[in-house]
């Protein structure tokens, strides 16, 4: 829970004009509860002597509910301070309907997310948090989330479940294993073929029951990370084994590279493909003619 006095400590510190804007700051008398502000240089003082502290916060209520991006700007400070997981959430603690205050934090992207409103008008977990071994657990936002526990499935469950329903077409029940939890996951419509490429579970305990989704919701930001992470690891090792041996991990600049190259030695063509060297096209005629050969060697050695 987000309480509005951390919400305003961040206003104060990061944006201490935004509230002084819906003050009008013209005005000798706070326009809410008309009280005689305390004025310096013909400026109301921030943020107490202001007005009221209950003026302060119904402002900044007004604000936050009627502006996603200010709540976006204000809780990246305060995830951050509580050193949040990824995919943990954020909610303001006064009363909100539904999902109304409720936001997720991308600690991956030191981003906040509102909830995903595509699949429900009142809000579900964002579909860049995806569900699957390695990834979250399905039940990881069932007490956090109202109205509805739709979740997005990561492409390596989805290739899983499309294996199975290929395999057992007329099956719509299967078992899963995810994060060393086992799931039964329900072909509630029957769906299959590229119908599965873009679906949603909705969660039910232990069981997923699987929905047609659109290919426009999936967003496979982390998985796209985590390839960026795989190719940065490998780029880590490059200069490691660089710093340590002092040559190129650049391939085709290794000794023996070198080597052949002072001697004036070249790799024959075709190398990379074909260990015996030459053409490509020359190195199938040559092993379809020593097929035709063992084939001749043997009719031979059965007349016989």
């Amino acid at each position: 829970m987000v309480s509005i006095e951390e919400l305003i400590e961040v206003v104060k510190s990061k944006q201490p004009g935004a509230l002084l804007e819906k003050y009008q700051p013209a005005l000798s008398k706070c326009p809410m509860c008309n009280t005689d502000r305390k004025m310096v240089k013909g400026k109301p003082v921030l943020p107490k002597q202001l007005c009221k502290d209950e003026c302060i916060k119904k402002t900044l209520k007004d604000m936050l509910y009627r502006d996603d991006r200010l709540a976006v700007q204000l809780l990246v400070p305060i995830a951050l301070k509580r050193g949040l997981g990824n995919g943990m959430t954020l909610k303001f603690d006064w009363d909100g309907y539904r999902n109304e205050g409720l936001y997720f934090w991308d600690a991956q992207n030191k981003e906040i997310v509102p909830p995903f409103t595509e699949v429900d008008d009142y809000g579900s977990v964002p579909p860049r948090f995806v569900v699957g071994d390695g990834y979250f657990n399905p039940t990881d936002w069932l007490d956090e989330v109202d109205h509805n526990s739709i979740v997005f499935p990561s492409r390596t469950l989805i290739k899983e479940i499309k294996a199975f329903i290929d395999l057992h077409p007329n099956d719509h029940k299967m078992i899963v294993e995810i994060n060393g939890t086992e799931y039964l996951v329900i072909n509630t419509k029957k769906l299959k073929g590229d119908e599965l490429d873009s679906i949603i579970l909705e969660v039910n305990g232990n069981s997923l029951s699987i929905y047609k989704g659109r290919p426009e919701w999936r967003d496979s930001s982390i998985e796209k990370l985590i390839d960026k992470e795989r190719e940065a690891s490998g780029q880590e090792f490059a200069i490691g084994y660089e710093k340590m041996t002092g040559q190129s991990a650049r391939p085709g600049t290794g000794p023996a590279n070198l080597i052949k190259k002072f001697a004036g030695i070249n790799s024959p063509r075709g190398y990379k493909n074909n260990r015996h060297g030459g053409s490509r096209k020359k190195s199938r005629a040559a092993a379809k003619k020593r097929g035709t050969r063992r084939f001749l060697s043997n009719r031979k050695g059965t007349r016989r």
